[in-house]
Order: C-alpha cells, then sequence, then structure tokens
C-alpha cells in the first residue's frame, strides 16, 4: 500500500505544486479530452428515468459505487491531499450512471450488481467541487467522475461543471452497479 500512496501523493502534488494552490480553483489548466467511451443516449431514456406512478418510491440514481475499503482508503488518501479546508467531503463514492430509475436496457443487459474495473485519469477542480475523471462504465453525464468534495454553499452535483481535468498516472478502482434508492 506504500508504493500506491507515494504514486498517489507525486501524481496529485504534480497538479497542487505547493500549498498556496490547494485553494486556488483555477490551477486546472488544461483539458484532459478523450472521446466518451460509450453513448447513453440509445440506452436511457427520460421516461426510463421516471417513476411510474407517485406510490412507486423513485430511484435517486444508479452508479457505480465504490464500496470494497481497500479502494475507498484509495480514495480517502487523495481527499487527504487535495480537498481545499473550506470544501465538504463526500459521503458514498460513486460514479453516476444515471439519474432516476436504473436503465431497463441495462438491467436487461445484466448489468445491475456487477462488478466493474474504473480507471482514475484525471482530476480536476472549480470553485465549486474538486473530482476525479474515470473511465470504465457508461455514464449519462459528460465526463465520467467521482466527485470527492464541494464548497460549503454547494452541492455534489456541481462536479459536472468541470472541464478541466489534469491527466494522472491511472489508479485502477472496483466497484459494484447499485441502484440507489431515494
Amino acid at each position: 500500500m506504500a508504493n500506491l500512496k507515494q504514486i498517489i501523493f507525486e501524481e496529485v502534488s504534480k497538479v497542487f505544486e505547493n500549498k498556496s494552490n490547494k485553494n486556488n480553483p483555477y490551477i486546472i489548466k488544461r483539458a484532459f479530452a478523450s472521446p466518451m467511451m460509450f453513448s447513453m443516449d440509445a440506452a436511457v431514456s427520460e421516461q426510463e428515468n421516471m417513476a411510474k406512478t407517485t406510490k412507486e418510491k423513485p430511484f435517486q440514481y444508479s452508479a457505480v459505487f465504490i464500496e470494497d475499503p481497500k479502494y475507498i482508503a484509495v480514495l480517502d488518501k487523495i481527499v487527504d491531499i487535495v480537498l481545499p479546508e473550506d470544501f465538504v467531503k463526500v459521503e458514498g463514492y460513486h460514479q453516476t450512471i444515471s439519474l432516476g430509475k436504473f436503465p431497463e436496457s441495462l438491467r436487461l443487459r445484466g448489468d445491475l450488481n456487477k462488478e466493474v474495473d474504473l480507471k482514475i485519469i484525471g482530476i480536476g477542480m472549480s470553485s465549486k467541487a474538486i473530482a476525479l475523471k474515470v473511465e470504465g462504465f457508461l455514464s449519462k453525464n459528460e465526463i465520467s467522475h467521482i466527485t470527492l468534495g464541494f464548497a460549503k454553499n454547494g452541492k455534489p452535483s456541481d462536479s459536472k461543471e468541470i472541464t478541466y481535468y489534469e491527466p494522472v498516472k491511472p489508479i485502477r478502482l472496483k466497484g459494484i452497479i447499485r441502484e440507489k434508492i431515494g
């Protein structure tokens, strides 16, 4: 684990070269633009994402949830290094797939409760949030990511607005595809 912690520290340190940069929301200077691996347009429709009746308890979202303590520890270490003091750490690391009910096409494909490999490939920050860019499973979000934290006056979804991600040496994670019930 010491090697992994050192790799994380070195890669993140390249982005935040000194302590004063840690609170600078514009320190991420270049975009890491890679084409989306998958398109969600065909897989998800607005009708699939909405609850059928008001009696049915709607799902808040579906996501790849990081549940293994080993991978949670990796993400916690990254948070310890990069999270500005005036930010709130998220609870429950995940890469969102879609809002609302789990897409029926993915359910029929057998993806629910499936283990998935994710790879951290970048780190990005705005004045409202900080997140890790990931690849490995589809997302309705323009950029697949795992939110690490957000401004005290913000919300976790503010990470969707991050457009610039600094590339990092890839770090592998495993997660489970689940529905988060609201």
